[in-house]
């Protein structure tokens, strides 16, 4: 049995245990689509909350972003998603994301003259996202389990897909106070996969751990700041798909190694709502081992806004 026949399994038992789950455990008084706890972490932080909608049905989003790395330069994305939440406790999401621009490195020359050029490319696909997610909440408790598969859609060429399917298992905990603490334990095969608001320069392959730990505060006028602190573990051998960077120096796009695939780091992240289908965010992450830096702005429109937080109690 492959390992992608191996995540379907476990993907398909774990969503049947977190359904027992959720008829045997009572929540804080919530009814059906009338959840308090909306976890950023809901579409694997893509994004501010409400783009999986808090009452059942579908939602649409749309997502901008124009962000720096220190190693590969600008960036333009855009990001479509499409949710549904069918349910208190089970809700999807399905993102496929488009590099409107991107610096990328051909090669060409001959084998024992090879030559390297930089240049933009435009309207690049990414891989195509699928995650579920089943939560429970209890008292000021909220827990969301997401499963999350991934298909080979992105551009090999420019370090944009793996040519495989991926998957990860998140399991996200958040206590609802005025300063939520929050927690993210999970494991799977990618590390692009996690946290998918930054385009990280670089995607290791094989199994890896994650973690991540931090505070979200909510702000006056709807908005909420995230900060954190991230690990990436590896499990044995990693293959590493890097994005063509500006040294020249550097084309080596693929290494296998488990070193390289360890990272660790801070997350922060600034939501603004600056209209009821609107919010604008603000993101910051540093790699501490990989020495990078990564930063960036997005516009999020969200075809069913979320409701405000005194319409939610």
């Amino acid at each position: 049995m492959t390992r992608f026949h191996t995540g379907i399994l476990a993907m398909l038992l774990a969503l049947t245990t977190g359904h027992a789950l959720a008829q045997a455990k009572p929540t804080s008084g919530s009814t059906d689509g009338d959840l308090d706890l909306q976890a950023a972490s809901d579409a694997n932080n893509l994004g501010p909350e409400g783009i999986v909608p808090e009452q059942k049905g579908m939602n649409f989003s749309l997502i901008g972003t124009a962000q720096h790395d220190s190693a590969t330069g600008w960036a333009g994305l855009m990001t479509p998603v499409l949710a549904y939440r069918f349910g208190a406790h089970f809700s999807a999401d399905v993102s496929a994301p488009i590099d409107v621009y991107i610096l990328g490195t051909t090669t060409g020359g001959t084998v024992l003259k090879p030559t390297t050029n930089t240049a933009p490319a435009h309207w690049v696909p990414g891989d195509t996202a699928l995650a579920l997610h089943a939560n429970l909440d209890w008292k000021k408790l909220g827990y969301v389990f997401t499963p999350t598969l991934t298909a080979p859609t992105g551009d090999y060429d420019l370090g944009l897909g793996t040519g495989h399917y991926q998957y990860d298992f998140a399991n996200h905990l958040e206590l609802d106070v005025p300063l939520q603490p929050f927690v993210d334990l999970g494991i799977g095969n990618s590390t692009a996969i996690v946290n998918r608001r930054v385009q990280r320069k670089q995607n290791a392959t094989g199994i890896n751990s994650h973690f991540e730990a931090g505070v979200g505060i909510d702000l006056p006028f709807g908005m909420n700041l995230s900060l954190s602190a991230y690990e990436f573990l590896p499990i044995g051998n990693q293959t590493v798909y890097s994005k063509k960077v500006l040294k020249k120096k550097n084309t080596t796009r693929t290494t296998t190694s488990n070193g390289l695939a360890e990272d660790n780091g801070f997350n922060t992240s600034l939501d603004i709502p600056i209209e009821r289908h609107l919010t604008i965010s603000g993101f910051y992450s540093r790699s501490l081992r990989q020495h990078n830096d990564t930063c960036g702005g997005s516009i999020t429109f969200q075809l069913r806004p979320p409701r405000k937080k005194t319409e939610a109690k």
